[in-house]
């Protein structure tokens, strides 16, 4: 298995979400061979899983400089190569160019926090997000559009992508793991895969 570092002195943010499991597994499953775009890195999980699953590169974004670093652990710790990998510690909403310079991105992920106070809210900047897709996404490219809001649900980024990127088809929703059950899976973690190129 996978190592990540954890900090348990932090007991808000150990910097490792387990409920994400389902979306890393993804990931990896789809990753070899692709060019893969990793928003809202945090540290750097899902960078960690795409290149243990034989990614051709990918480039990490979160404006924190501190989890980076942490991201830079998390692969030494598992003995992968960072040739492959770039980090880059800056505002997403005020960076397109620079992640554009890197693309076209197969595998995109969109993992932001629901709402961080002055630098992302998911229910304003979310869509800022889905309507530069077109911007940096290969032909066949596939998205991982997760969203940890209660108070959103699955029709929230669904409406998202039909009013702001069309030509990305929804595919399906990834099923949450069983150890963290809830009454209503609407609340719960979400993780919707879209896809380019698909013919409806």
């Amino acid at each position: 298995g996978l190592k990540y570092h954890i900090d348990f002195k932090n007991a808000q943010n150990i910097g490792f979400f387990p409920d994400m499991k389902i979306g890393r597994s993804f990931v990896r499953e789809h990753a070899m061979g692709k060019k893969v775009l990793n928003l809202f890195s945090y540290t750097c999980s899902f960078s960690v899983t795409a290149i243990d699953g034989g990614a051709a590169s990918v480039v990490n974004v979160d404006m924190n400089k501190n989890v980076l670093t942490t991201g830079r652990e998390n692969h030494r710790l598992n003995n992968l190569d960072t040739k492959k990998v770039q980090f880059m510690p800056y505002n997403i909403l005020k960076s397109w160019s620079r992640i554009r310079k890197a693309g076209p991105y197969d595998l995109i992920i969109i993992d932001p926090p629901s709402f961080q106070k002055g630098s992302f809210a998911a229910t304003s900047d979310y869509a800022k997000i889905i309507r530069r897709l077109h911007e940096f996404a290969a032909p066949e490219c596939t998205v991982l559009a997760a969203l940890n809001a209660p108070e959103l649900d699955t029709a929230f980024i669904k409406d998202l992508f039909c009013e702001n990127a069309p030509e990305f088809r929804y595919i399906k929703r990834l099923e949450n793991l069983e150890s963290f059950p809830t009454n209503d899976e609407e609340r719960n973690l979400k993780n919707l895969i879209f896809k380019k190129g698909v013919i409806s």
